[in-house]
């Protein structure tokens, strides 16, 4: 029960200036909001892009006297497609717990029509497509484009790094002082679109109140002001009041994670089609 809360957990959860005008290195706060606002308008523009995402963390399960830790590594690679409201990802997601085989699991996202399609390879059971339906102004928190448009916009602070290469790309480097209550006001809105997943009632979920820190830093091309990377790390405390399950379960979950996106092929064709089997998939709610 409680690993495959953890993985449920983790599959739902998981889901970039100009040194003209600067001295020394800084930028004014006059200049950081022109370029923040070229920003914002250069990456609304994007129809389509293709990201790489890697996340290394650990999870703490604290117990009645012991604490079992696991390590958690992910990769996967992913397309958007913002003018069809089209996402795909695919992400193998490895746990590492100690004295314990190292567990697989293979996760497939889509969003298409509307409805957020999720195909997991659960041990023991093989792959199971579910699906839930998602309503208009969840389309963005599936984005990834959009994701960092938005914590851009929002942020509480915007403090300009320096500039730095990605993949030959000169960037500016900029790190997001993040607005946390808006960040937990638009996890808890997914708490509606959450239903029975891995046995555990993930509806009860309140993901508002779980976020405890979080930090961005974006790399944006300095020709094109468009997203070339992104740092992200957050730490999420999660309890059995939290998750609406007795709180003999466990005393308290920690996932300290650190996701980095690169992105690529912006402007490109891209094709995403849903597979025959999810045709089939179970609806969540």
């Amino acid at each position: 029960m409680r690993r495959l809360t953890v993985t449920a957990i983790a599959v739902l959860t998981i889901g970039g200036m100009l040194s003209a005008g600067c001295a020394n290195g800084e930028m004014s706060e006059e200049d950081v909001e022109r370029v923040v606002a070229d920003i914002v308008s250069a990456n609304s523009a994007v129809d389509t892009v293709t990201f790489d995402l890697t996340m290394n963390g650990n999870i703490d399960v604290a117990e009645t006297d012991d604490v079992s830790q696991i390590a958690i590594v992910a990769e996967g690679r992913g397309i958007v497609d913002s003018a069809a409201e089209q996402m795909y990802m695919a992400l193998t997601m490895n746990y590492l717990i100690p004295g314990e085989d190292t567990s697989e699991i293979p996760v497939e996202y889509y969003f298409t029509d509307g409805w957020m399609y999720i195909n997991m390879e659960v041990p023991g059971q093989g792959g199971q497509w579910m699906k839930m339906q998602m309503p208009a102004e969840m389309w963005d928190q599936q984005n990834q484009v959009a994701q960092q448009v938005d914590m851009l916009m929002t942020a509480d602070e915007v403090n300009f790094l320096g500039m730095e290469d990605v993949n030959g790309v000169k960037c500016y480097v900029v790190e997001i002082v993040p607005a946390l209550e808006t960040v937990r006001e638009t996890m808890s809105q997914m708490k509606g679109q959450m239903s029975q997943f891995g046995g555990v009632d993930l509806s009860q979920m309140d993901l508002g109140s779980m976020m405890t820190e979080m930090s961005v830093t974006q790399y944006i091309s300095a020709e094109t002001y468009l997203f070339m990377r992104t740092d992200q790390h957050i730490v999420m405390e999660i309890t059995p009041e939290a998750l609406g399950i007795p709180a003999s379960s466990f005393d308290r979950i920690t996932e300290d994670l650190t996701t980095n996106v690169v992105f690529s092929d912006y402007g490109k064709p891209v094709t995403i089609q849903l597979p025959q089997g999810a045709l089939a998939a179970t609806e969540m709610g």
